[in-house]
């Protein structure tokens, strides 16, 4: 503790190790693992496997002790089993430290501060024993900020179930459409109900024809434009693998589909504006009105251009192997539907993810704010009391 601070009314300053029993976990290999075993076990990133029997009987908080993940904190579950990857928070009396209070003060303690080594970082016991925390003295205002953090948590972990849902279906749906597509009346086609035919693809709509990429697009080379000669504007500067700055100035008139030749070889991205590519991108420019940018940057996505590289010493994008590429195209309209389709899911992915970043900023506050004092529970508490 910052010894400027001023300590909170009704709160105390305790070393860590007269609060906890701090232990290192048990060595468990992982080919003693059991599917089926009753008991979860973890490791140093959370839970890793199950196993017949326990370490510990109560929930215990865990800082992860050997490698890369050292220095993250976690909560096991009741009858769990803790590996030496962890060290063990013991709280020593219950009735006066809440546990997952616990959880949440040590979260905000800087890593530096118990986390050595870089080539491999660890953690041990005598640099835990070293640090010095505020707590309330009253366990309900420990509860009551916990309480409070657990309620953010739950709403960022339901976010990121919707998250991911709406991930699977875009996923699903991109295979559908992209190889069977929409008439239209909105209907996924099938053989059953729509006509297909063989192609050198496979069995294909029969609307839809086969091209080579080089018949339809071209890829441009982007233009170097380093830093230090960039007038911060508002017009995107793309690398291979996205936005990497600003500029006043724009080399292709959006939207546009950028491709990484360089970095990070055959990454898709789209940009909604003018935009500058640096000279690790190709541009796309079409051959043809009858392609649509939104459905091509889909296609594109799906045909991990990653594969066709230059050469295995340096690597880069080929683009004459891009051009032999061969895929199925739906007509126009039909491209336009597929390309709304997606973005309508593009467009919830996206709310979803910032809704989440927000409830992770709010989080980030309450967690600076309560658990150092700065902002007191006690009214809380008191309604509370009072309701009951």
């Amino acid at each position: 503790m910052n010894e400027n601070m001023k300590l909170p009314e009704g709160w105390k300053v305790e070393p860590l190790d007269t609060i906890c029993k701090l232990s290192y976990g048990k060595n468990l290999p992982t080919e003693k693992f059991i599917d089926d075993g009753k008991y979860p076990v973890y490791g140093a990133n959370g839970l890793i496997g199950f196993y017949v029997d326990y370490t510990h009987k109560d929930e215990v908080v865990l800082v992860s002790c050997r490698g890369e993940y050292s220095g993250v904190i976690n909560l096991s579950q009741p009858f769990s089993f803790i590996t030496n990857n962890s060290i063990t928070l013991e709280i020593k009396n219950n009735n006066e430290i809440f546990t997952r209070f616990l959880l949440y003060r040590i979260k905000i303690i800087p890593k530096q501060t118990f986390v050595s080594g870089s080539a491999q970082p660890q953690v041990v016991i005598n640099d835990l024993k070293r640090l010095i925390i505020t707590i309330p003295k009253d366990f309900n205002e420990q509860q009551k900020i916990a309480e409070i953090l657990e309620t953010v948590d739950r709403a960022i972990e339901k976010t990121d179930k919707i998250f991911e849902k709406y991930k699977r279906i875009k996923q699903g749906l991109m295979q559908d459409l992209l190889t069977k597509g929409i008439d239209e009346n909105g209907q996924i086609r099938n053989e059953k109900t729509h006509k297909f035919k063989n192609s050198p693809l496979g069995r294909i709509p029969e609307e839809w024809e086969v091209v080579r990429l080089g018949e339809v697009i071209t890829l441009e080379y982007g233009k170097g434009l380093p830093e230090t000669k960039r007038i911060y504007g508002e017009y995107p500067v793309h690398g291979s693998n996205g936005i990497v700055g600003f500029h006043n100035k724009f080399l292709v008139k959006g939207p546009g589909i950028i491709v990484g030749r360089k970095g990070s070889m055959g990454a898709i991205s789209w940009c909604k504006t003018h935009f500058w590519p640096i000279d690790t991108t190709y541009f796309v420019t079409l051959k043809t009105p009858t392609i649509s940018k939104e459905w091509l940057y889909i296609k594109l996505i799906s045909l991990d251009l990653t594969r066709l590289s230059l050469s295995d010493i340096v690597p880069g994008l080929n683009r004459k192997l891009v051009y032999l590429l061969q895929i199925p195209l739906p007509p126009l309209p039909e491209q336009q539907r597929i390309a709304e389709i997606l973005s309508q899911i593009d467009n919830t992915i996206e709310k979803e993810e910032a809704y989440k970043q927000k409830l992770e900023r709010i989080k980030k506050g309450l967690m600076e704010d309560l658990l150092t004092g700065r902002v007191r529970v006690n009214h809380l508490i008191k309604e509370g009391k009072n309701e009951k």
